[in-house]
């Protein structure tokens, strides 16, 4: 299989909340597998549909003396497999304190 990517993906389990909407809302919670600053693969129970919209925030860790934060984006389901899906979407800069 040829690699598609454009961009380095990470291995980081990452804390993960999503939101969509199909008809009614949904909320689903679960772990990034791999990350990269154009998209994830979350494992999660919640099967969520494919080419769904889907709000996207990761939980960034505390390091240091530096507080955690989030990362959120608007992404695009473009894959879904037996133990999560795939989004693609730009992550936006982290909502750091002032």
């Amino acid at each position: 299989m040829r690699e598609r990517r454009t961009v380095c993906r990470y291995r980081l389990s990452l804390p993960a909340l999503l939101s969509w909407v199909d008809g009614k809302k949904h909320t689903c919670g679960g772990f990034t597998r791999d990350v990269s600053a154009k998209g994830a693969f979350v494992l999660c129970s919640e099967s969520v549909p494919a080419n769904a919209m889907v709000d996207i925030e990761l939980l960034l860790p505390t390091s240091g003396e530096v507080p955690g934060t989030t990362v959120r984006a608007k992404a695009h389901v473009v894959r879904n497999g037996d133990i999560g899906f795939a989004v693609e979407g730009q992550f936006g800069q982290p909502d750091l304190p002032d």
